[in-house]
Formats: structure tokens, C-alpha cells, sequence
């Protein structure tokens, strides 16, 4: 079982990992993850963020002139395991 936000999140009717896109977290306030779990086995959480554009932090504010765009432009991902 999980919710987010204090909302229920539907269960997944396929067997294998499972998967949660949210779409539209506030960078200031974040989201609140709740998670129910069957056993004692670790779990590794994957979470992913997505932004618009390229980080002024990473010494460049436009993408290489060797690369191009994919469908809506530019994108940051930003990955973290986390093992519960």
C-alpha cells in the first residue's frame, strides 16, 4: 500500500516492480512518500527528478552544440537509490 500525501495511491494489477510517477512537486515543499510493505526483505527505492533545462551549477546554461533536443527540449535528471 502506499500514498502520497496522505492520498491513496491505486494498487498495480501487474506483478513485477512497481512504479509511481508524480507529477508537479513543489521543489520548496516536496512530496510525502508512505509505503506498506508484506515482509522483511530490503527494498531499493528509486527516485528521479526531471527539470527543464540545464543547471547553471554545472558550468554550462546550454546544451552542447553536438547534441540535440529531444521532444519538448532540454532536460536535468537527477537519480538516487535509496535501500529501505
Amino acid at each position: 500500500m502506499a500514498t502520497v500525501n496522505g492520498k491513496p495511491v491505486p494498487a498495480q494489477a501487474k506483478a513485477g516492480p512497481w512504479t509511481l510517477r508524480y507529477i508537479g512537486a513543489s521543489k520548496d515543499v516536496g512530496v510525502a512518500l508512505s509505503l506498506r510493505v508484506k515482509g522483511n526483505a530490503h527494498i531499493p527505492l528509486f527516485i528521479t527528478t526531471r527539470t527543464a533545462g540545464v543547471p547553471e551549477e554545472g558550468g554550462r546554461t546550454e546544451r552542447p552544440a553536438w547534441s540535440v533536443t529531444r521532444h519538448d527540449g532540454d532536460r536535468t535528471l537527477s537519480r538516487r537509490r535509496i535501500d529501505l
